[in-house]
């Protein structure tokens, strides 16, 4: 499989089962409330979700900083688009309805696509998994091998 494809699945795998399987009623009601606990324990595990769901999907990408930036800012953006739709609720500006459930959901599928892209903007092999190997013609001893270009 494309590894932007592999991507794209597995942070949207990650997204579904964050949001309709271990979120409970009682962390929607305190985000409801406003509970920036409620919040922070989503966020943490979104972000868990979608670094183990990443980790397992493409090996060695874990090993890139931009890995963690990029999974700390999709996380950071889910938590402001989901205190935004309540916030737009609870005032009264939108509905809380199925065409609210499906724009919040379409957002989240773009914000996800654009994180994929954004991981894979570097080229990266999936190929082999990282390593350390004994170089003996490098300088230095060993050589990286993890991310060679495609």
């Amino acid at each position: 499989m494309h590894a932007l494809s592999t991507c794209f699945l597995a942070l949207y795998l990650a997204h579904l089962v964050t949001d309709f399987i271990l979120q409970s009623d009682r962390m929607v009601t305190q985000k409801k409330r406003g509970s920036p606990l409620a919040y922070a324990e989503h966020g943490g595990i979104h972000l868990l979700a979608a670094i183990l769901f990443l980790g397992f999907a493409l090996p060695g990408l874990w090993t890139r900083p931009s890995f963690y930036a990029f999974t700390i800012a999709l996380t950071l953006t889910h938590l402001v688009m989901d205190w935004a739709k309540l916030r737009l609720i609870a005032s009264g500006h939108i509905d809380d309805s199925a065409t609210s459930f499906l724009t919040d959901q379409a957002l989240h599928l773009l914000t996800v696509f654009a994180t994929a892209w954004l991981l894979l903007a570097l080229p990266f092999r999936t190929s082999s998994p990282p390593y350390v190997r004994f170089n003996s013609k490098s300088k230095s001893r060993f050589s990286c091998s993890s991310f060679t270009p495609a």
